[in-house]
């Protein structure tokens, strides 16, 4: 199960990633408007497009070469820590809609189970 969660995070991670790589505006677009000038479009597709990318083939290639719980890890670390902070920023934010908000909630439910999974893994001895 844990392998199956991490490769499905991993692969949604690069197609997302490509994503913001393609069309950053639509990409933004989907938690409010955005108008992005040149720098700020290149700023979007390396940052959010390239990390993304990155994050998703790190992850699968450490499944691939059986390494689950070093990726299981470092997911949990990603997802978590963006998960806290999203949620913090939402909720210190006035003008923060919902979507963020959930969006955090998800994340760090996320993180949360691959905590269990690393921990369940542990117990069992593989």
């Amino acid at each position: 199960m844990e392998k199956i969660i991490v490769t499905a995070i991993a692969v949604g991670l690069t197609v997302i990633g490509m994503g913001y790589i393609v069309a950053p505006e639509f990409a933004l677009g989907l938690t409010g408007q955005f108008q992005l000038d040149a720098d700020a479009r290149v700023d979007v597709q390396a940052t959010y497009g390239g990390i993304q990318i990155g994050l998703g083939v790190a992850l699968l290639i450490l499944v691939r070469v059986q390494q689950l719980r070093a990726a299981t890890i470092v997911l949990c670390s990603a997802l978590g820590s963006v998960g806290i902070v999203r949620l913090a920023a939402a909720l210190l934010s006035s003008g923060a809609g919902s979507m963020q908000q959930a969006a955090g909630v998800m994340e760090i439910l996320l993180a949360g189970l691959l905590v269990f999974l690393v921990i369940r893994q542990s117990g069992s001895g593989k």
